[in-house]
């Protein structure tokens, strides 16, 4: 509670009292539906993803997986505003729809005190006219075989509806 100006408050502190911790986010940060609401011009829904953006570059944000709100502008408004964000974006399932490759890359890897930490991005399946988004079970699955030698922590940054963490917790 409290929006972006809560969370930087927060974060201020933590920076305060702890030198290492990692601001990351797990999808649905740019819009508030899946389209932009009729009730507001597309223009103010930009601006708003806009502050939304810098402000997360100004705490500091580690990763950010995308959800299917974070689309509600289309691919080409998120893939704008992943060139303003001063972190990246990660996904192991969602792919371009034109050349189905991967939108952005599937994990990131930061080292901690001797500690590799890897951070995936994952996404359920959501319709979209500008991206395909893959089985997020098979495309976990995928990347952890790769991550097995190349982390010691893996952290899953899941936007996720509720059948698919059903399904992930059955499959522990």
């Amino acid at each position: 509670m409290g929006g972006l100006a809560r969370k930087a408050t927060l974060l201020d502190d933590l920076h305060s009292n702890i030198k290492n911790f990692y601001v990351v986010d797990a999808g649905n940060l740019f819009f508030k539906q899946d389209v932009i609401d009729p009730g507001i011009t597309t223009e103010v829904a930009l601006i708003n993803a806009d502050i939304i953006v810098k402000s997360f570059n100004e705490m500091g944000c580690t990763a950010f997986s995308p959800g299917s709100k974070d689309f509600a502008g289309g691919k080409n408004v998120l893939l704008s505003i992943s060139e303003i964000a001063n972190f990246p974006f990660v996904s192991c399932n969602i792919y371009n729809k034109s050349n189905n490759q991967l939108l952005f890359d599937s994990y990131i890897i930061k080292h901690q005190n001797g500690i590799r930490i890897a951070f995936i991005g994952l996404s359920s399946i959501f319709d979209s006219q500008d991206v395909v988004v893959k089985n997020p079970l098979e495309a976990l699955e995928d990347v952890l075989v790769e991550l097995n030698s190349k982390s010691d922590i893996t952290l899953l940054l899941f936007s996720s509806n509720d059948t698919d963490i059903k399904a992930i917790q059955n499959k522990r």
